[in-house]
């Protein structure tokens, strides 16, 4: 206990010390009727990717859990929300900040929960996403959930990872060169394509001339002719 305290103190520390760019996160559990009026607490520090936690953190999951153990049926643990808050510098009050809520049954059976901060093309936090891992199939709260959390199941969040999302452009279209144009402004017209003897008319009138001019071929001698030896009787 002493050692998460500790640590904590010194993620703190190290906030304050690296810069003035930390940016509050604040959570609550909302239920529009049982808790309609629930304030926002300070959650921790956003920091170069990392949150640091506050000192009444432990305090606040321990009242989420027992409240959520008091939800007695599923139709009021699927109304329960946990809504996490993000500060901007352009927030004139607490109703102008970006919020991300998921459902508050799912909060002590959570092994971890991923904070996506998305930015604009300026590098201003314009939304802010918040999921919990693992859920069930469905998304819906179900009375096994209920089951478990009757126990007051403290919540505990070991493995936060915080994502910065910046805005990227798609890749861009390849488009076709445009036609050449003349000075007065219109398109050239491409010239005729030639045919198969426009083209090599100058090679086939050199073989015909190599032909005309080679040795015709030497004639066969020929066979014997009629007063030609032949075999004479006796």
């Amino acid at each position: 206990m002493h050692h998460v305290r500790l640590s904590t103190w010194l993620a703190i520390l190290a906030v304050l010390v690296c810069g003035l760019d930390a940016k509050s996160l604040y959570h609550r559990l909302y239920h529009p009727t049982l808790a309609p009026d629930a304030q926002f607490s300070l959650r921790g520090t956003l920091h170069d990717g990392a949150v640091a936690d506050a000192p009444s953190l432990q305090t606040d999951l321990a009242s989420f859990s027992e409240f959520i153990s008091q939800l007695d049926t599923v139709e009021k643990l699927n109304g329960a929300l946990y809504q996490l808050a993000f500060e901007r510098e352009s927030d004139l009050s607490p109703e102008t900040r970006i919020i991300s809520s998921v459902k508050a049954c799912h909060l002590p059976t959570a092994s971890s929960d991923t904070i996506f901060l998305h930015l604009t093309s300026s590098g201003e936090p314009s939304a802010i996403s918040y999921f919990l891992s693992p859920v069930p199939a469905d998304g819906g709260c179900s009375s096994s959930v209920q089951v478990e959390t009757r126990g007051i199941k403290p919540i505990l969040f070991p493995n936060t990872t915080v994502n910065v999302q910046r805005p990227r452009l798609p890749p861009l279209p390849e488009l076709r060169s445009p036609p050449p144009l003349t000075p007065e402004g219109q398109v050239v017209t491409p010239a005729p394509e030639k045919t198969f003897l426009q083209k090599y008319w100058i090679y086939i009138l050199g073989f015909m001339v190599i032909l005309a001019m080679a040795p015709a071929p030497p004639e066969e001698e020929g066979g014997a002719g009629p007063g030609g030896s032949g075999r004479g009787g006796r």
